[in-house]
């Protein structure tokens, strides 16, 4: 049985790693969404400037 402990203990710093990791992940997604935004609406003012 202390055995058993002992696994378990062990994976609560992996289990925190990966609720770290899967924070950064969506914090990057929120990012790339507000790039692809930002990306839209300068080629947007690119094509309306060259259109003019």
């Amino acid at each position: 049985m202390m055995r058993h402990a002992t696994a378990m203990e062990a994976l609560i710093p992996r289990a925190t790693r990966m609720e770290q990791m899967i924070q950064e992940q969506d914090q990057l997604k929120a990012m790339i969404t507000q790039i692809r935004k930002e990306t839209s609406w300068v080629r947007h003012q690119l094509e309306a400037t060259i259109d003019g």
